[in-house]
């Protein structure tokens, strides 16, 4: 029975500590700022598919890196009705939108400076967007009322060991 107990609270610690290592119990605060402009090269997708979203971002830092681009960040918008989401990477260089003839499925879109909703969320591995977007969309969702802002798309830019949420502010 001991040992049991034991076994127990090695498993609870763990988990916990797995938590805390996650960004569980980080507090999300949301702050208005403006961000942008961004050189944004994309594929659309349907859905949120994890792997799917990892496909593409491969692919495509292959695609700008191999063409000389060295400052990009991945940069995804996600929306709320029936458009596919997308997937992709901000750039400094407008040359970026030369890219986009050697697909036909890649897109440019250039993403003025905009006035949004933002907070930061730890990024550890593959499994932080998920926990981020649990504990960042109830945050914006509440700033948003509580503001009386329009539901907008959203988006996240992978900074090394950070995750960018934004949404743009539409009174």
């Amino acid at each position: 029975m001991k040992i049991l107990l034991i076994i127990g609270a090695v498993v609870v610690s763990g988990l916990a500590i797995y938590a805390v290592y996650m960004g569980v119990f980080v507090s999300i605060t949301i702050r208005e700022q403006r961000i942008g402009p961004y050189h944004f090269i994309y594929k659309e997708m349907h859905g949120t598919d994890a792997r799917e979203v990892g496909k593409i971002t491969t692919e495509l830092r292959l695609l700008l890196t191999n063409n000389g681009f060295t400052n990009i960040a991945p940069l995804d918008i996600y929306f709320t009705d029936q458009k596919p989401n997308h997937i992709g990477f901000m750039a400094d260089d407008a040359r970026v939108e030369a890219i986009i003839t050697t697909d036909s499925l890649l897109k440019y879109r250039y993403i003025p400076e905009q006035r949004c909703m933002t907070t930061g969320f730890p990024y550890r591995n593959p499994m932080s967007y998920l926990v981020g977007y649990i504990k960042v969309d109830a945050a914006l969702s509440k700033y948003r009322e509580t503001h009386g802002y329009k539901k907008t798309e959203a988006g996240t830019i992978h900074q090394d060991e950070n995750i960018l949420y934004f949404q743009p502010i539409i009174p």
